[in-house]
Formats: C-alpha cells, structure tokens, sequence
C-alpha cells in the first residue's frame, strides 16, 4: 500500500483534484468484447477474444481469536468477466482517457478475485499501451504472454499517472495451426486483511496520515481499479527474398553484376529467406514467371526451388485460414528474380590409348544435358565447328577452344586444350668423346620427359632409340631424329650430317724439281721433298704401311735427303666434327733397274709400223720424258675415260702404241724401279713386269699385221682380260 505525505492533503486545490479524479471511476455500465475494442479505437491487429472473471478459493482461518485469509491460486472459478471491465468516456473535466474520447477501466473486482481481457496478436511485433493503476500495493495489474508473466504494477496516489509500456513479441505460438500471441490484461485482488477480527478495508489508512484532511484526500486517488488505453499492436514487417538474388541490391550497383548471381550451370537451388513462418504465413511459387496462385506449389525450405533451366521463380506470401484454401497476404508480398541456365564448360583431353605419335584424338563432354559443343582452330575466333562424334583429330600443333551450346542457356566459358609438338631434338657432336674414324652424336630436347628416335636411312621414320650413351658414327651418314611423348605431336625430325674429309693430294718433288703425280720411281741419291695438301687443311701422316703405325700431324713439308730407299707416306684429312678421309699411300722408289726396247736381251725386236709394246717398269720422270722425245708416235688407254690417246705418262704394266718410221730408234734404254705389281678387271692392255713371268696375252704381230695369242715378253703389250 502506497503511503502517502500527510502534509499532501492539507490544500484544498489537492482535495479538489481527487475528487475530480473520481468522477469518472463511479459505478458503470459493464462492457461488452466489443465495447471494449471500440473504447480502444480497434486497434488494428489485434483482437479482442474474451473477458474472464477468476475467482480463487480462499481459506478462512481462525487463530487466537484474529481471522485471516489464505488463498489458493491452483483452484478458482472462472465465469463471463464482461460485467468486470467497463468504457469511461471522455468529459470536459476530466483527464482520463489520456488518447481519444475513450477508454477502459477495470470495476467489482472483489478480494482473492482476478478480472482478465484476453486478446491476441500475429506473429513477432512490439505491443504497446497505455496504463494507470489506483489499487493497493498488494493488488496488481498484471501483463501476460502466452501464459507467462512479463509486467506487473500497482499503487495509487498523486505521483501516479498514466505510463507507456512496450512489449515485443518473437514469432508466435501455433494454435489450431493459426500462429499467434495470446495477451492478457488482469487486475488481480489479494486475499483481504483482518485486524483481528476487523476486516481492513482497501485504500488509505486513517492511522497512516496526520490529520483528516490528508487521509480525506489520499481516499480520492484510491478507486481499486486500473485503466487502459491506447493499445497499439505493430507488427514486424513480413520480409522475403531470393537467395541467390538476381536482383540490384542498392541503387548503385549496375543490374547486370546483379544478374550474375542469377547465373547457373546445370542445376541452382534457390531458396527463399522470408520471416514468413513466423506469422503462420507460407510461401507459394512459380518459375514461368507467372504470379503464384493458390494453386501454385508450396515452397518447402528443406527442399528449395530446384532450376534446371533459365527461368522467372516468382514467390509471394499466402495465409490459410483454419481448414480454408490459401489466400495471398494483403498487401501483396512477393520477390521474383530471373535466372539463367548456363552450359557447363566442356572437358577437353586427350585420348591417350586412341591417340598415335602423329595423331592426337581429343574428347569433349560436358555436363549439360542436350548441350552441344562447338570447336575452333583459329586463334581468337568464335569456336562455330561441331565436335566430331567419334573426337578430333589433330595432326598438328594446335589450340582447340571449345565451348557448349543449348537452347535457352547461357554459353558455357571458353575451354581450352593445347596440343603441342615435342620440341626438337637437338643434335650434336661430342668432339672430346671422337675420334678420326669415330663420331660420338649426342641429342637432347627440352620436352618433358620425351624419348628420341634416330635413323640413318634416308627417307625412312626414325624409329630406332637414341643410345643411352650417345650414337657412334663410323662412316658418312645423314642422322635424321625426332622426339616423342605422350599425348604430344612427335617434333620436327632434326638432322645431322657426318661428314667425311676429302682425301688430301700428296706432291712430290726430287731436288726441287715436281715430279708428276704418276712418277712413282727417282733418282737415287735426290733429296726428296713430299708434300701434303689436305681440302680441310688439317691432315695426318704415317711414313709406315705396318699395322699400328704412328699418325702425326701434319705441319711441314718431309724432306728425305740422299734419299736411296724407297719412301712411303701414308696421309688423310681431318676436319673437326667429321671423320677423317680415306687414306691416301704412295711410294717413291729409288730407280735401280734398266731395261732396254729392242735389244736382244729383250726378247723382241722392233719393226716399221706399229708395235704393240708396253712399260715393263716404273719409269722415272727423266726416261718417260726420254721415251716420248725418242718416240713421238706413242698412244696409249686414258685410265679415266678408257680412250685410246697419246700419253703423257704410261705407268708400269701399262701397253702402248709405238708408231716405228724410218727415224724411229729401233731400240731404246729406259731407267726406272720395279713396282709391286696392281691387278685391274677387265680387258686390259698390259705387259708383264721386268723379271716377272711372262704373260699369255692376244699379241698384234706387225711383220702378220694380225693378233696372234703368245706369251709376252716384258715390253711386249697385249690385250688380256682379267677376271
């Protein structure tokens, strides 16, 4: 119980006010539900369902002669609390109702006695009204939410006017599948108090102030009952939205970023963020663009929207009253977003077992049911060709961009799949590792883990392995070579030839004076002077036939002086990266032996006409000059084009015309060395060499002037063929 000053009293003004204050609160009319709502101005969302009176059970108890009351709050009755609550309207002269022309207020409420409104409110939201209480501290007006207590007051007295309270309120409760709020306004009596067998009434107590005037004006703030007014329900905006949202999010952002986020491949699941549960609404949808109906199909948020396809989903909010058809929210409450399909972008690669070193087989597939795939070869052009059914073939280094294509989607991003060439091999010599008759080749190529194949067959595919240690090259050869990987073009073949020094040309002179390249035989005694030109102008010489011989190189021209042996240089070109030339032997022997044409020893003698001869030994330049000054008429067979034409040499073995005249010397000394003998194919032209046996050969018989078969002499010519 409120105590109030006692000095407050004491004015007159103060009493006035009181009692003005109580105009309004005499006994009145009770109020019906609707009554009620309309003193309230009908708030809009909110109904007013009943009005209940609660009478608890209240045990009466006697003790030492002083009664008390005890009440039980699990047991009362319940009965129409309509004759509990009544309207106070407005007047000139009073302040309550504080808003409007009207209000509530409750009436009868008796001891151990509780008066309740009940009303409720839909989904999450913020309540507010406005309340006075005029009752004992031990009395309360009390707020509750779905059963629960959330506000409770009391008092009364000069210092209490009318109060705002808020309350907000989550989601609602289901009932009878209708999600809601249940509210209610009770004013609530305690069990009454005795004084001994006194009952003590409710309000101010005599005893509590000073004088009677005070106690006077405390008794008009006291009417035991509360009031309210200006109940006001705002409920939280109904939200929903698309997720992903195709849509600007601000007025800044340009709509087609936006759109991206509408953008799918295959399949997107859209769902709808929307606090529209929490009302008991629920949400119905569309993808043709159509606005949902009460027909359209129920969006379930465990399940989404499923898209498989560029599409307009439409989803608005619908109620269901109880047992009744969907029917959309008023306003309408909708969000619709378009969204477009896109093509999965196709796999390209590469069909290992199908493909061969100089045919790729590519693949595509792309997970976009009925897309088509389309390729192009041109760099930067639009890829227009359709893939091949059985994959595409590549023959050569390429970049194959892909992309997929279906109806009503988006194209799928560029693919791309290089096919490339293995790179070259390059070839090489290791010099350090050769030698004259032996080239070491090496190859390496930049590729990856590629395997080099060689050939050395003209026009053939290299398909031999490169040696681990490197390719030994012993004779002339074009080494042709490629490299190869998998899943990769074979590269270009590489080339690489060996090549093989030209023979040098060795020149000889005998003191000082050449000797011609045929003169094979020398003066006894000469200073010798050979000399070796090589084409690549590196050569190597040996002055011994014998296996094992030593080669030195060549820098300076040999000088054998007084030289009466006979001399033999072996010698051959070399060139870096190349093997060295066939070797080229000659020999220079001293002329010890003379023969003489026509004299008795010979054998034969010469006559007027032609006679067949030939040159028993290897003369020396000195006699061959001799012999052609004596004879002028002399032909002999060109070794290289095989003609019969006059000489300017004629080697040992060698047959001969001589043409005798009456001037002709019908003998004649030469001076040379005898040769080892060389044996030619073929028909040949010879004569057998001094001191060898003689030869049976198709002799022309001058005095006969007919070819008759004999055995030659040495300086007879004939004709014999040599198998």
């Amino acid at each position: 119980m409120n105590i109030l000053p006692r000095h407050l009293f004491s004015c007159p003004a103060v009493v006035l006010l009181a009692f003005l204050l109580w105009l309004p609160c005499r006994p009145a009319t009770a109020a019906t539900i609707a009554q009620v709502a309309a003193a309230l101005d009908n708030p809009a969302g909110v109904t007013f369902t009943k009005m209940e009176y609660w009478k608890y059970k209240m045990e009466k108890i006697t003790e030492d002669g002083e009664i008390s009351y005890e009440l039980d709050e699990n047991t009362y009755t319940v009965s129409s609390g309509d004759s509990k609550w009544a309207v106070q309207t407005k007047t000139a002269n009073t302040t309550t109702p504080v808003w409007g022309g009207s209000c509530i207020y409750s009436t009868g409420v008796e001891d151990g006695a509780a008066a309740r409104l009940y009303l409720k409110v839909r989904g999450p939201g913020t309540l507010t009204f406005l309340y006075k209480t005029s009752c004992d501290d031990s009395d309360a007006f009390n707020v509750y939410v779905d059963g629960e207590l959330v506000q409770n007051y009391s008092g009364f007295g000069d210092d209490i006017d009318w109060e705002e309270e808020e309350i907000t309120l989550n989601g609602g409760r289901s009932s009878n599948e209708v999600y809601n709020h249940e509210i209610v306004f009770e004013y609530f009596k305690n069990e009454p108090e005795y004084d001994g067998k006194t009952k003590i009434p409710d309000g101010p107590r005599r005893d509590d102030y000073d004088t009677t005037a005070e106690y006077n004006a405390a008794k008009a703030y006291f009417h035991d009952c509360i009031w309210l007014d200006l109940v006001v329900w705002a409920p939280a905006p109904v939200d929903i939205d698309l997720d992903p949202n195709p849509n600007p999010i601000n007025d800044e952002e340009p709509p087609e970023v936006a759109a991206l986020r509408g953008v799918f491949i295959d399949s997107l699941v859209v769902n709808v963020p929307s606090n529209s549960e929490e009302f008991g609404y629920h949400i119905r949808y569309t993808t043709d663009g159509t606005t949902p109906t009460a027909n359209s199909p129920a969006y379930v948020i465990e399940d989404g929207i499923l898209l498989t396809s560029t599409c307009t989903v439409k989803a608005k909010v619908f109620d269901t009253t109880a047992g009744g058809a969907p029917f959309a929210v008023v306003p309408e409450i909708m969000a619709s977003g378009t969204f477009q399909a896109k093509a999965a972008t196709p796999n390209l690669a590469i069909d290992e077992d199908a493909s061969t070193p100089n045919r790729i087989l590519c693949t595509a597939a792309t997970t976009t049911p009925d897309a088509v795939i389309f390729y192009t070869l041109t760099p930067d052009a639009v890829p227009n060709l359709p893939w091949p059914a059985g994959g595409l073939v590549v023959t050569k280094p390429s970049q194959i961009r892909a992309i997929a294509k279906r109806a009503n989607t988006l194209d799928s991003e560029l693919a791309s799949l290089a096919v490339t060439q293995a790179t070259a091999p390059n070839l090489a010599i290791d010099e350090d590792a050769s030698t004259p008759d032996s080239i070491v080749c090496t190859a390496a190529t930049t590729t990856p883990d590629a395997a080099i194949f060689y050939t050395l067959t003209p026009g053939a595919v290299p398909n031999l392995p490169w040696p681990a240690g490197g390719l030994i090259v012993t004779k002339p050869s074009q080494i042709r070579a490629l490299a190869r990987s998998a899943s990769t073009l074979d590269s270009a073949i590489a080339s690489l030839a060996i090549s093989q020094a030209k023979p040098p040309v060795i020149t000889a002179q005998a003191d000082g004076q050449p000797l011609s390249p045929q003169a094979k035989a020398y003066t006894p005694g000469a200073t010798l002077t050979i000399t070796i030109a090589a084409p690549s102008g590196n050569a190597l010489y040996a002055t011994s036939a014998a296996p094992g011989a030593a080669w030195t190189p060549y820098t300076i021209p040999l000088v054998f002086r007084n030289s009466v042996d006979a001399v033999t240089i072996l010698a051959r070109s070399i060139t870096p990266g190349g093997l060295a030339s066939a070797i080229v032997q000659v020999a220079f022997y001293p002329a010890d032996t003379t023969f003489t044409f026509g004299d008795l020893g010979s054998g034969f003698a010469l006559h007027d006409g032609w006679n067949l001869l030939g040159m028993p030994i290897s003369p020396t330049q000195e006699t061959m000059a001799a012999l052609l000054a004596a004879w002028p008429i002399v032909f002999a067979i060109e070794p290289t084009t095989e003609t019969l034409c006059r000489p300017n040499w004629i080697a040992q073995g060698e047959g001969f015309w001589l043409y005798c005249d009456q001037d002709a010397p019908r003998t004649l000394a030469i001076r040379g060395a005898i040769l080892p003998d060389t044996v030619s194919q073929g028909w040949r032209l010879l004569t057998p060499t001094f001191g060898a046996e003689r030869v049976e050969a198709w002799h022309w018989s001058t005095p006969e002037g007919a070819y008759r078969q004999q055995k030659l002499f040495p300086g007879q010519g004939g004709w014999k063929y040599l198998p």
